[in-house]
């Protein structure tokens, strides 16, 4: 039952990108055609009802977020999971607690299990989203997200061991058997192992949003300190550096991904420009203000207020003389 049901889910994404085509395209009316066929064949009716109206994980758009934004994804994501496993243990102890599993039951239990599991993945995806923007940044943070990985990845894998059991339940309905008491034991002490897994992967989350807070605001702190080692004596050389530091972020941000070499570099620049830029507040009022706003977003990695921030600041450049 578990293959038809990942095969319907395939089926599914199919028929929503043929529905995405052009009109005129009668082939994809065909298409369309023909995989609600197979569909109608191998998805029983109740099994199609159980999966169309299965949730799916909120929708993240990870286009441009800054590190507070993933951050906050991915405590929502995981408090998502961690709420849908939660629902799926408990009907599951419900289910088996009378000694008899029935076929809708079961098919509840397959509803609730693979709603669980999708909303597992998205974390998890969230997870490794964040290690690729930020792991060259940040250490303590990243090392308490990889606590907080590891637990949750477990989470899935026992996820993925219920379904096991649900699989041979399954197989014994189809050859008109029940399942009793004596079938169910085993399943019990798999969802006695649930509340450790899921207490695990809630006991990791307040740490990392604590670690990665203390560390990005001490980022943040240092890169704002830094000395200046080379103030320009001119105007002109003084819009020169502001050029070069536009120059050095834009390239850092080039990829979406931060370092802290990259911020040692634009804090040492920022702090320069920013210096010599104050000896002349006429021609460049507000010019430091906007750097040190820059080098601080770069420490927090908020690519959208970099984005911004840059194009804020390019538009001030022509009015300097």
């Amino acid at each position: 039952m578990k293959d038809f049901i990942r095969f319907f889910l395939m089926i599914t994404l199919f028929l929503f990108f043929i529905s995405c085509s052009s009109p005129e395209q009668d082939q994809s009316v065909q298409g369309t055609q023909t995989v609600q066929a197979l569909v109608d064949v191998l998805v029983s009716e109740g099994v199609a009802a159980t999966l169309t109206a299965m949730p799916t994980p909120t929708a993240v758009p990870v286009a441009d977020m800054s590190e507070e934004d993933l951050a906050t994804a991915i405590e929502t994501s995981t408090n998502e999971a961690l709420a849908s496993s939660d629902q799926a243990a408990q009907y599951a102890d419900e289910a088996a607690g009378d000694g008899e599993l029935t076929q809708e039951e079961l098919d509840e239990l397959y509803y609730l299990y693979y709603w669980s599991m999708e909303e597992l993945e998205q974390a998890l995806y969230l997870m490794d989203l964040y290690y690729d923007l930020y792991d060259e940044l940040i250490n303590e943070a990243i090392t308490a997200l990889e606590y907080l990985d590891d637990d949750l990845e477990q989470l899935l894998v026992y996820t993925e061991s219920i379904l096991g059991y649900l699989d041979q339940f399954s197989a014994m309905i189809a050859q008109g058997n029940q399942v009793l008491m004596e079938n169910l034991t085993e399943f019990q002490d798999a969802l006695n192992d649930f509340p450790g897994r899921l207490s695990a992967v809630s006991e990791k989350l307040p740490p990392w949003i604590a670690a990665r807070q203390t560390e990005f605001n001490v980022l943040v702190q240092d890169a704002l300190a830094v000395t200046p080692d080379n103030i320009a004596g001119t105007r002109r050389e003084a819009l020169a550096q502001v050029k070069d530091y536009i120059a050095g972020i834009s390239g850092a941000t080039a990829d979406g991904v931060f370092s802290f070499s990259e911020l040692e570099t634009l804090s040492q620049m920022g702090a320069n420009a920013a210096a010599s830029a104050g000896q002349y507040s006429r021609d460049f009022a507000g010019i430091s203000d906007m750097i040190n706003g820059l080098t601080g977003s770069f420490a927090r990695g908020q690519l959208p207020q970099i984005n911004a921030g840059i194009g804020t600041l390019q538009g001030a450049l022509p009015s300097i003389r």
